[in-house]
C-alpha cells in the first residue's frame, strides 16, 4: 500500500505488479477442499452430474455442465458458459459472500480444517500458544498471509467471545463411534468457535483473491 510505484503509476497500467485477480469459480470450490485435505485428485474417469458437487469431492471440471445443468456454486462464482466459452465475465454480487457464508460445502469443510490445524499445535503448549499459533496457521492457510498483530488481537477476542455463545454439549460415554459428523458442528464450545473462526476466513475477500 505504501510501494513507490503507486505514485507514480496506481492503476498498474505498466505491470509493475501481479494484477489482483479473483479466482475462477472452479478454484474456488477445488481450494475448499485442498485446505480441508479432501481432495481427489484422480484424473480422468466418468462423467459426474452436477448436483454432487457440494457432497463429492472430485475436482470441479469432472462434472457436466451445460445449458440445462450447471452447478450452482461456480454459477455464483461465474463458471465457464458452455455456450460462450472464449472470455468469462467476473461479477461482484452479495451472493458470492453468502454462498461462502452459508453453504453446506464451506461448513463443513471449515470443521475439518479447524479440527486439523488444532491437533497439529504442540501438545506441549499452553492453551494460549495453541490458539496464537491455530490463529497464525489459519490465517497462513487459508489467506496465503500471517495475522498481523492487530488480527491476532481481534481473532483472540473472537474466539473467547464466541465460547461464551455456545452451551457444552453432552457427549455420550457409551458411544465407541469416533467417526466425527462433520454436518453438526464441534460439542466443546472453544472447538466450535476455532471452527467459527475458520468458516469466517474462508469468507473473507483474501480467500478468493489472488495477489
Amino acid at each position: 500500500t505504501d510501494h513507490q510505484n503507486l505514485t507514480y503509476d496506481r492503476d498498474n497500467l505498466l505491470l509493475w505488479k501481479f494484477p489482483t485477480n479473483r479466482m475462477e469459480a472452479e478454484v474456488v470450490r477445488d481450494s475448499i477442499f485442498y485446505l480441508a485435505g479432501d481432495l481427489d485428485p484422480t484424473m480422468y474417469g466418468q462423467e459426474l452430474e452436477q448436483d454432487q458437487g457440494l457432497i463429492t469431492n472430485r475436482r470441479s471440471l469432472y462434472y457436466s455442465h451445460h445449458g440445462e445443468a450447471k452447478m450452482e456454486f461456480l454459477e455464483l462464482f461465474d463458471g465457464a458458459s458452455a455456450t460462450d466459452c472464449y472470455q468469462r465475465t467476473e461479477t461482484v454480487m452479495p451472493q458470492q459472500a453468502l454462498a461462502l457464508t452459508n453453504s453446506t460445502l464451506a461448513v463443513q469443510k471449515g470443521r475439518m480444517i479447524a479440527e486439523q490445524l488444532w491437533s497439529q499445535s504442540a501438545p506441549t503448549s499452553t492453551t494460549d500458544q495453541k490458539q496464537k499459533a491455530f490463529i497464525n496457521s489459519a490465517f497462513k492457510l487459508i489467506l496465503s498471509r500471517p495475522a498481523s498483530t492487530q488480527e491476532q488481537a481481534v481473532a483472540t477476542a473472537f474466539l473467547s467471545r464466541q465460547q461464551t455463545l455456545y452451551p457444552q454439549e453432552k457427549t455420550s460415554t457409551n458411544s465407541t463411534d469416533t467417526k466425527r459428523d462433520y454436518s453438526q458442528p464441534a460439542k466443546s464450545p472453544a472447538a466450535r468457535a476455532r471452527e467459527s473462526l475458520v468458516h469466517a476466513l474462508l469468507s473473507h475477500n483474501d480467500f478468493v483473491t489472488i495477489r
